[in-house]
């Protein structure tokens, strides 16, 4: 069968109560099914809750469902730019790659640390810039794979990073 599409007019939000479990979601795709959430606010409650993102050995994509709209790796939804936190996305758990934006996505921005609990693999995927603000750090376990039509620019202490050819660090 066809992967998975969450599509929303609004956004997407997930909070779990109670015992461990509640407020899972657990991906039923073959395989290789990867699961995308196209929303402009996405919220995974991360305080005690419970709420988990399930997807066994498929990965999953996370992208504005508006066209050029800003994300932010590291930071709150804001009424003009998606966000995901470290804390949210240490609420998923997936074998495979964890991709946020696209191609139809704005600037993606990297504004605070980022340390999936899964150490799985990170795809930064922009329609325009992928730039690392001070305060942002890219994950340092997994996979790191950048894509965007303009420039992806991430700084350390030693220098900027520049991505090998066809936006692959």
């Amino acid at each position: 069968g066809a992967s998975p599409t969450l599509l929303t007019n609004e956004g997407f939000a997930m909070t779990g109560v109670g015992p461990p479990g509640n407020g899972k979601v657990t991906s039923n795709t073959p395989a290789g099914g990867a699961v995308t959430v196209n929303a402009d606010r996405i919220a995974i409650d991360p305080v005690g809750t419970n709420a988990t993102l399930d997807l066994g050995t498929n990965g999953i994509t996370f992208q504005p469902r508006t066209a050029a709209r800003p994300v932010d790796l590291g930071g709150a939804d804001t009424a003009l730019t998606l966000g995901l936190t470290d804390a949210e996305l240490d609420r998923v758990t997936a074998a495979g790659t964890i991709t946020v934006g696209g191609t139809p996505a704005g600037p993606v921005t990297v504004s605070a640390p980022i340390t999936p609990a899964t150490n799985v693999s990170l795809s930064v995927v922009s329609g325009g810039n992928i730039v690392q603000s001070d305060g942002g750090t890219a994950p340092t376990t997994g996979t790191l794979t950048t894509a965007g039509t303009g420039t992806v620019t991430f700084t350390s202490s030693a220098g900027t990073v520049q991505p090998l050819p066809d936006g692959i660090d």
